[in-house]
C-alpha cells in the first residue's frame, strides 16, 4: 500500500487511531478525523486515495453526508459502521462506495480491501480505454462507444446494470442483484428479475447482435457484464 492516502473518518478514538497506526505501519499514509467539520477543513487542502467513513458521527450522518458531497473521481470509499441493514447498504452502494464493512472491523481486512482497490484504479486507465460501453448514471443511459445513440434504462434497469458493472466479467449471483435493486429476497420473485434481464436484453441487442451479450447468464449463480464498461 505504499502510498496511498486515506482519509479516516471516525469518532470512537480507539478505533480511529487503530486503523490509522495499522494503515500507517502498511506504508500508507492515513490521517484520522473525528467529525464531519474536521473532515472538510482536510479535504480542502487534501485529495485522498482512499475515504474509510463511519455513518454515526456523533449526531451527524455520514451516508447523509456522502449524498450531498462532491469527491474526486479519484477518491474511493469504504464504509465502515455499526449500522449493518440491507437497507444501509443499498444505500451506500447505490452512492457509489466500494465496500460496506459492518464493525467490529477486521484490521487486516480493512488493508486488503484498500489494496484491492488500489490495484484495481492502477489499471482503470486501460481498461477506460478499452471500455465498449458507458454507463451514464446520471441519465439513466447504456451507450455503446460504436454506436451515437444511447440506451435508455428505466431506473430498476440502470441499478442492475450498474452493479453488473461494478465487477464486469464476474458472475454477480441473484441474491446480490435483488439487493441492488432495493428489493428484498424473501419477497422477490426471481421470475421478475429475469423479466427485467429479458426486458434490457431486448434494449441491447440490436446495438450488441447478440441477445446473450454483453449480459450472460451464469447457470446456477447470476449474470456478468461479460464487456469492459465504463461508469461515469
Amino acid at each position: 500500500m505504499d502510498g496511498i492516502n486515506v482519509l479516516v473518518i471516525e469518532d470512537e478514538i480507539d478505533l480511529r487511531d487503530a486503523m490509522v497506526s495499522y494503515l500507517n505501519l502498511e506504508d500508507a499514509f492515513a490521517v484520522g478525523v473525528g467529525n464531519l467539520e474536521c473532515a472538510e477543513k482536510w479535504l480542502s487542502k487534501n485529495t485522498p486515495d482512499i475515504i474509510v467513513l463511519d455513518l454515526n458521527l456523533n449526531g451527524e450522518d455520514g451516508l447523509e453526508w456522502l449524498k450531498a458531497k462532491t469527491l474526486p473521481s479519484q477518491t474511493s470509499v469504504i464504509i465502515a459502521s455499526a449500522r449493518g441493514e440491507v437497507i444501509d447498504r443499498v444505500n451506500g452502494f447505490g452512492l457509489g462506495v466500494d465496500s460496506y464493512l459492518v464493525k467490529p472491523i477486521a484490521l487486516e481486512e480493512l488493508s486488503a480491501i484498500i489494496g484491492n482497490i488500489h490495484i484495481k484504479k492502477q489499471s482503470m486507465p486501460s481498461l477506460a480505454s478499452q471500455s465498449e460501453w458507458i454507463l451514464n448514471k446520471m441519465d439513466w443511459t447504456l451507450k455503446n462507444k460504436h454506436h451515437p445513440e444511447p440506451i435508455k434504462l428505466t431506473k430498476l434497469e440502470e441499478l442492475l446494470v450498474h452493479r453488473l458493472a461494478q465487477e464486469p466479467g464476474e458472475a454477480i449471483n441473484k441474491k446480490e442483484l435483488i439487493t441492488a435493486l432495493n428489493k428484498k429476497e424473501d419477497a422477490y420473485d426471481l421470475r421478475s428479475l429475469e423479466v427485467l434481464i429479458r426486458r434490457l436484453r431486448h434494449k441491447i441487442e440490436p446495438i450488441s447482435g447478440d441477445k446473450t451479450k454483453p449480459i450472460k447468464t451464469v447457470h446456477s449463480v447470476g449474470y456478468s457484464f461479460i464487456e469492459p464498461i465504463e461508469i461515469i
